[in-house]
């Protein structure tokens, strides 16, 4: 599961860099300022998965330090990949609430829908990618958590 999660958690960072907003000195809203909420918002939802929060135990962290990091990781990630995680991060995250299910039973359907596409296709999708790039993210924030006990991005 642990992998699992990672994937979800790549896929959170992408939407940090993806059209960010922010508010301005009339406090008119800016793209940065709406794409941290809408990352956190997800990275919440994947957080609230029990298996996630089984993770978040071992890291030795929790919800909020796990996103806090997310995001970090994400916006350092050039704006393909974060295009790509936030492609990911959506249909998981949707996923999740329509079906109301953790994020293990959506990662696995869509792992599927992927690999038909990449068959078809003969590369790999942008939502291939994002599912990924995910797990490499989960994978290293762990890493970082479990090693160090603070998040590795700084």
């Amino acid at each position: 599961m642990k992998t699992v999660f990672a994937i979800c958690a790549v896929a959170a960072l992408t939407l940090a860099g993806c059209g960010e907003k922010s508010t301005d000195e009339t406090g008119a809203t800016t793209p940065a300022k709406t794409a941290k909420a809408s990352l956190d918002d997800r990275c919440a939802i994947l957080a609230s998965d029990p298996e996630a929060q089984e993770n978040f135990d071992e890291m030795g962290t929790d919800a909020d330090g796990f996103c806090d990091c997310m995001v970090k990781y994400v916006r350092a990630q050039s704006e393909t990949d974060q295009q790509a995680i936030n492609v990911a991060l959506v249909r998981v995250t949707d996923g999740m609430q329509e079906m109301n299910t953790g994020a293990e039973e959506v990662v696995s359907q869509l792992m599927r829908e992927i690999m038909l596409e990449s068959a078809v296709n003969g590369e790999m999708t942008e939502l291939g990618t994002g599912i990924q790039k995910i797990g490499m993210a989960i994978d290293e924030i762990g890493e970082g958590f479990e090693e160090t006990g603070s998040c590795p991005i700084s």
